[in-house]
């Protein structure tokens, strides 16, 4: 994945900048890097197009448009504090519809030196955390295809646009959205980019 090699090419220019420039009392500063099985929450990749049908039957177009990251201090830490001697990692990646018609939908890690935290939005509603660890359902079949390790998100929004349901894979993303006023995200397929 390029991109996320270029990521971390930034994140080691931005950590050298945080050690150089942090304050004389902090005697050695660390930072915490996102690993490669960390990366692999991050589905997505530049130039990658994730095809979804809506409730009308309609195909609707994604496609990767962002990719970010920030150091962060770490716990017990504040920005405002003289010296930040230690420092975690938060990565996202964000698709959106072509046609800026359907909400965006974005994928983010927090990495600490024990832990990851593991994070799915949807814009204009929420974030929701998710249990790494333990998926939902070992095996789940959505619309004829047999999905593994599923993540599933029930929410109990008082909106009629919130989220009713959401489901996610580690190896596919988003794999469906159920909003509350009946609309619907399914993903019909994910078409990475050709290298060649």
């Amino acid at each position: 994945m390029k991109v996320l090699s270029c990521l971390k090419a930034l994140l080691l220019i931005c950590c050298s900048i945080i050690i150089c420039t942090s304050c004389d009392s902090c005697e050695t500063s660390s930072v915490t890097f996102v690993s490669e099985e960390d990366e692999r929450w991050l589905v997505y990749d530049q130039g990658d197009t994730i095809l979804f049908e809506n409730e009308a039957g309609q195909t609707l177009t994604y496609v990767h448009t962002l990719l970010t990251s920030e150091n962060i201090p770490a716990e017990g830490y504040e920005a405002t504090d003289e010296c930040v001697d230690k420092m975690d990692v938060q990565v996202g990646s964000i698709i959106q519809d072509v046609k800026n018609a359907k909400p965006g939908l974005g994928t983010y890690i927090l990495r600490r030196p024990d832990s990851l935290t593991v994070k799915l939005a949807v814009e204009g509603n929420d974030t929701w955390k998710i249990e790494e660890t333990t998926p939902t359902y070992n095996t789940l079949n959505v619309n004829g295809q047999d999905y593994n390790n599923v993540y599933e998100i029930n929410s109990d929004s008082t909106k009629d646009t919130g989220i009713k349901r959401l489901l996610y894979s580690k190896e596919k993303g988003f794999i469906s959205i159920d909003f509350y006023d009946g609309r619907k995200l399914q993903l019909v397929t994910y078409k990475r980019r050709s290298n060649g």
